[in-house]
């Protein structure tokens, strides 16, 4: 993923040498509108959140594992909802001077109907931003 060169280049920059590192994944439990919408029962469609939640743990966990940092001190962190205002509320919560993520580096109209988060962390974030894009063919 795009996170992982925005990774490798915060690190040959020199930004994780002595820094508290926090990895986040924001992750969207997609279904649960639809079971809201149906009429399944809350509790039900808590479980399947949690369930969703567990399962973003776990990738978060692997992914960062799979980086090869060599660091055991990197905080996990997973929000429910979409990329920019999970990053916004962790931003505002740790206040960190640094927020390094990577682009998807979509261009024109896929940009114009996906939005970008990048873009809104650029003009939003009250910290610096580390904007790397995907490497070119």
């Amino acid at each position: 993923p795009t996170s992982t060169r925005a990774v490798q280049m915060a690190g040959q920059l020199g930004f994780l040498d002595a820094a508290s590192l926090t990895a986040l994944h924001a992750f969207e439990p997609f279904a649960k509108g639809m079971m809201r919408y149906s009429g399944i029962k809350e509790d039900r469609v808590e479980h399947y959140v949690d369930q969703e939640e567990l399962k973003a743990n776990v990738e978060l966990r692997d992914y960062v594992a799979g980086l090869g940092l060599g660091r055991e001190d990197i905080q996990l962190r997973v929000g429910e909802g979409l990329p920019i205002n999970v990053i916004m509320t962790e931003v505002r919560r740790q206040a960190p001077q640094l927020t390094v993520l990577g682009t998807q580096g979509l261009t024109g109209f896929r940009r114009a109907l996906i939005g970008s988060v990048a873009e809104a962390a650029l003009g939003d974030l009250p910290c610096d931003v580390l904007a790397v894009p995907p490497k070119r063919d």
